[in-house]
């Protein structure tokens, strides 16, 4: 009578365990899920104008110069702007404060020089032109207004302001001979740069080069909260910088390098990272999004409206303004849901049951057994917020699976008398567990190899 009622409950604990996690799960992946406007793969840029028409820029094959934009209105594609068909095609883009769309383009090398054009909401029409000697190849580009156009280069920034130009190089000015990343106009009008060698701030007629605890090495993006606090991005993390000295904020953020910052309306400091995870920092805390696996985010715009625009890698996407965040433990519990432990759990305590049914310790001891090992292996993966990669192949349901039918066979064998019946049914079990293991790894080497 006990063993029943033992079985019942715990059968009745495997149920409930099993269809609360997965309810709770699918109800956290469907209010984080973003809504598609285009399966465009693998873009390369992304630009929300001031009438929310979404600007997106196609990766190009390598040395290529047959650049394309395709611009989206209401979540269909309005139209397609490439070179061979626009003679002032820019190949970057930028908006300033008033909404108005500025672009520059390269000029071949029998011209050279660069030219920078102005969207009147139909046609690109030139604006200015800095004539060079040489092909200048532009790396960054920002615009204030049409009196005020930066453009950067490699040891080289220029600067437009409305009737000539102006060059700064490493030898008129404290500008490092190094790439410039990102160019970012605050509401100060003070230029930030982001350079491969740190953080350099143009003021008062002079450019700086920040050292003052700043972050050094690549600076990739730059954002401002509401409070005037100026925020970077870079390949040593996420810095804030007070108007004296950076400060670097390391309260568990999801990666390391951080390719975009972007601030809301609700002053929350959005931080992607090399890895394609946001973080986003709102005060002293940090939240993260738990997004689609396999679809990582390449790129984030935020609109006035708190809308948030992800460019991913299989598409463009939206998420509503009051998308949840998670914190550190309830992400990695929707981490470990996604790979499938909890499946695998389920599965473990379902043959536990059986075991416990049958009164077989064949299938109990396998259990035990290939449990640990199952157990030992995910600990390690707990360590990595982000996930282990090569398409995580969860041992423990291997091991589980031969465990429990080599604990069937050493019950067989005890209801024939056969002595060590116990012992045989889980040598059984984990020997078949470890040769499809071992299987399942050499396929993965045998494909990583093939792609090498």
């Amino acid at each position: 009578m006990l063993k029943k009622v033992f079985l019942a409950l715990f059968g009745l604990f495997i149920a409930a365990q099993t269809a609360g996690v997965y309810a709770w799960g699918s109800y956290m992946r469907s209010q984080t899920k973003a809504e598609v406007i285009s399966a465009e793969e693998y873009p390369d840029s992304i630009l929300v104008d001031s009438t929310g028409q979404i600007w997106v820029q196609p990766r190009r094959p390598a040395y290529s110069d047959d650049l394309v934009w395709k611009v989206y209105r209401d979540g269909k594609l309005a139209k397609t702007i490439e070179t061979k068909n626009e003679p002032n095609f820019p190949a970057k883009i930028a908006m300033d404060a008033r909404g108005n769309l500025f672009g520059v383009l390269s000029l071949g090398l029998g011209n050279g020089g660069i030219r920078v054009v102005s969207y009147n909401g139909s046609t690109w029409n030139q604006l200015t032109e800095l004539a060079s000697e040489n092909r200048l190849f532009i790396s960054a580009f920002a615009a204030g207004s049409q009196d005020d156009i930066w453009i950067g280069e490699i040891g080289q920034l220029f600067h437009y302001n409305g009737s000539e130009w102006q060059t700064f190089t490493p030898e008129n000015s404290s500008l490092p001979n190094a790439s410039i990343n990102t160019i970012f106009i605050d509401s100060r009008k003070r230029v930030w740069l982001g350079t491969g060698s740190g953080a350099a701030i143009f003021e008062n007629g002079k450019i700086q080069l920040l050292s003052n605890s700043a972050p050094a090495g690549y600076i990739y993006s730059f954002a401002e909260d509401k409070d005037g606090t100026i925020w970077a991005g870079g390949e040593e993390g996420v810095f804030s910088f007070n108007g004296t000295q950076f400060t670097r904020y390391d309260k568990n953020l999801n990666g390391s390098r951080f390719y975009k910052i972007a601030v809301d309306s609700s002053n929350r400091v959005w931080a992607l990272s090399a890895e394609g995870d946001l973080s986003v920092i709102h005060g002293a805390t940090t939240k993260y999004l738990f997004e689609e696996p396999g679809n990582s985010i390449q790129d984030i715009a935020i609109t006035a409206d708190e809308k948030i625009y992800l460019m991913r890698t299989k598409d463009i996407s939206t998420l509503k303004a009051d998308v949840p965040l998670v914190n550190a433990v309830t992400l990695k519990f929707l981490w470990l849901l996604h790979n499938g432990v909890f499946v695998y759990l389920g599965i473990f305590l379902a043959f536990l049951w059986i075991a416990v049914a049958l009164n077989s310790w064949g299938v109990g001891l396998g259990l035990a057994l290939t449990g640990l090992i199952f157990w030992g292996i995910e600990s390690f993966a707990l360590f990595d917020i982000n996930g282990v990669h090569l398409g995580y192949l969860n041992p423990g349901f291997a091991l589980t699976f031969f465990a429990f039918i080599g604990g069937l066979v050493g019950y067989f064998f005890k209801r024939r008398g056969v002595k060590y019946a116990d012992s045989i049914g889980s040598g059984v079990g984990c020997l078949g567990g470890a040769i499809l293991l071992a299987c399942l790894y050499a396929v993965v080497l045998l494909f990583l190899v093939s792609r090498a």
